[in-house]
């Protein structure tokens, strides 16, 4: 299409020169004369008029190709984005496992004095990495608050299982201060210590019988 609208183009252009080449007229033609000029006139319009054409149409063309080609890189880029944030969420949900069996495992929710920073440097990661990590695995809890959780789950679970320990001293092995702990389980649960453990003491009770 390229090659066929320049070739055209070009005959047009020898056309319009050949035509308007010099002849002799004669002297009363004058309606001849003005007949030349304006046939003149109108071939090189046309040949200006077929020009724009064949550049709109060229322009238009590279455009189309700009487009596609931005619409590839586009869609690779976020191929390429979405599987390194699958890998990042993959790495950051192994390591988040690795934490929650730490604290289990080295019973370190016991511990009263343990803090972010403390826990970080256990952990060998970043302040800013822990953050992160517990940022998406949980929901936005910070480091205090998925501590307490685990804390407060623990101790209803030694509640239920120990049933002759003191409020008290489970409090203290989760490594928390009776006021807290008795504050953070009725938060969680949405009544004190002791009345968790009288319901699930009546819940036993009850299944027992059966």
């Amino acid at each position: 299409m390229d090659i066929s609208l320049k070739g055209i183009i070009f005959v047009i252009i020898v056309r319009c020169a050949e035509s308007c080449q010099p002849y002799a007229l004669p002297p009363a033609s004058v309606s001849g004369e003005v007949s030349y000029l304006l046939m003149s006139v109108i071939l090189f319009a046309v040949v200006v008029l077929i020009i724009a054409i064949y550049y709109i149409v060229k322009y238009h063309h590279i455009n189309e190709k700009n487009r596609a080609l931005k619409k590839m890189v586009a869609e690779f880029q976020g191929k390429k984005k979405n599987q390194g944030q699958k890998e990042r969420d993959k790495e950051s949900a192994e390591i988040y496992e690795r934490l929650v069996n730490a604290v289990y495992a080295e019973k370190l929710y016991a511990d009263l004095q343990i803090d972010r920073d403390s826990f970080a440097a256990h952990m060998n990661l970043s302040r800013h990495s822990l953050n992160m990590i517990l940022r998406t695995n949980t929901k936005g809890l910070s480091f205090p608050q998925w501590l307490n959780t685990i804390r407060i789950e623990i101790a209803s679970e030694m509640l239920q299982n120990e049933p002759e320990k003191p409020i008290a001293i489970i409090a203290k092995e989760v490594g928390l201060t009776p006021n807290n702990f008795h504050r953070l389980f009725r938060l969680r649960f949405g009544v004190t210590p002791t009345e968790y453990r009288q319901s699930k003491d009546s819940d036993t009770e009850k299944t027992d019988k059966q």
